[in-house]
């Protein structure tokens, strides 16, 4: 998205999406979330390293996107005359068939013909073209779907009082569709992939600094914003759209190489009032986005908490709700449908981690490693590239996981994909 209109940037910081629109040029590296959704497991919603468990928590979504994690799940009927809708609240129609294509609206006509401001615009005209720019925002940056070029206006209905807005758990809702995006994407028939790429690859970069290009940019809020503004990023002896040297940085991971607790030492660059929903970082909840529950694991990466990881019990069986999606039904209310786990997530707070924080450097013992070993696979590159950490750059593939229009290309020859224990 361009930069935002001066005089809606105060309604953004309102409603909670100023930082998101901060980002510019932010390029995502395919092979690395290709080399990531290999190692994640669709039903502990955890990526498996040699190093153990971890994961994107809300914790991540907070300092990294800056988007509020407590509030209201982001749900609602799904069923109106979008036309109507983009009329009366976005200040534009739409060409049904062309523009609007069903309930999903085209975000480049969206960014071209957003409301224009005169110079003394009204209450309404302002209020019309915050909502177009934080549309773009959600189908551009925190919620694309695999299309990677359209938006759906579902996400108009919890715009239209801007007031209100703020009080939604949309970075509850980034990481239910970037959980169920992975989980479609480790299918090898996938060749798309949607969600928020920005937060996935910052996660990793933030976690794992040895793979993290150096950037010229400071620390600042949010976190992703290291790695965004253009040519900052210099990609020196790390890896850089090479599936196979992320396979293999990542199979020869050492213990210190994974950062349990990375945000402690950039909380100089991080205002306290990203704080706020501290407590419901740790929350083993669900999750929601409209159609989309999933199950935020925290049990299963308390050392990214600074908890004592002891040996988790087995996942929920989450195949029911990984079969669950908009298509077909559009007049579906999601609110009655999903009334169950929307209790669960109003329960949040009664289901956050307890424990004595670990001090000094954070391992796990050596009985959680013994069980995580016995049903894990955690080594994907083949023998030659795995006996000798020396040809992580020797070897490059046009194998990659491409977020948006462009597709994945079997990596069957360069490595094993991932399978359940």
């Amino acid at each position: 998205m361009p930069e935002p209109h001066p005089l809606i940037v105060p309604i953004l910081e309102e409603v909670g999406f100023s930082g998101v629109a901060k980002l510019r040029h932010l390029k995502v590296d395919h092979a690395l979330i290709t080399a990531l959704v290999e190692r994640w497991r669709p039903e502990t919603h955890t990526f498996h390293f040699p190093t153990g468990e971890c994961t994107i928590t809300l914790e991540d979504v907070a300092l990294q996107l800056g988007l509020r994690v407590d509030g209201l799940p982001v749900i609602g009927p799904t069923l109106y005359d979008w036309e109507e809708m983009c009329s009366t609240y976005l200040g534009i129609m739409p060409v049904k068939g062309e523009s609007l294509i069903g309930s999903m609206i085209k975000l480049k006509w969206l960014r071209d013909n957003m409301l224009e401001l005169p110079e003394e615009p009204s209450q309404e005209q302002l209020d019309a073209h915050c909502r177009s720019y934080i549309l773009g925002l959600i189908g551009g940056v925190l919620m694309p779907d695999k299309t990677g070029n359209k938006v759906h206006l579902m996400y108009l209905s919890l715009l239209i009082n801007l007031r209100r807005t703020r009080r939604y758990s949309w970075g509850s809702a980034c990481l239910a569709m970037l959980y169920r995006e992975m989980c479609r994407a480790t299918n090898v028939s996938s060749k798309t992939m949607g969600g928020c790429a920005s937060l996935l690859q910052s996660w990793a970069w933030h976690r794992m600094p040895y793979i993290a290009p150096i950037s010229r940019l400071p620390a600042s809020f949010p976190l992703v914003c290291k790695w965004s503004g253009g040519r900052v990023l210099n990609f020196q002896n790390v890896p850089h759209n090479d599936v196979v040297g992320y396979r293999s940085r990542f199979d020869h991971i050492q213990n210190d190489q994974f950062l349990w607790a990375p945000y402690g030492v950039l909380q100089t660059a991080i205002p306290m009032q990203a704080y706020r929903d501290a407590l419901l970082w740790t929350s083993c909840t669900s999750i929601i986005c409209f159609a989309i529950v999933e199950w935020h694991q925290s049990d299963r990466v308390k050392l990214q908490f600074r908890l004592f990881q002891d040996v988790p019990s087995p996942p929920n069986n989450l195949d029911n709700l990984h079969n669950i999606d908009m298509r077909g039904r559009q007049d579906e209310n999601w609110v009655t449908r999903h009334a169950q786990w929307i209790d669960i997530w109003n329960n949040r707070r009664e289901h956050t981690l307890m424990g004595h924080p670990m001090q000094g450097p954070l391992f796990h013992t050596r009985e959680y490693m013994e069980w995580y070993m016995a049903n894990s696979i955690y080594f994907l590159s083949v023998p030659r590239l795995l006996q000798d950490p020396r040809t992580h750059q020797q070897q490059r593939t046009s194998t990659t996981f491409e977020t948006g229009r462009t597709s994945m290309r079997s990596h069957e020859e360069t490595g094993q994909h991932v399978s359940n224990p």
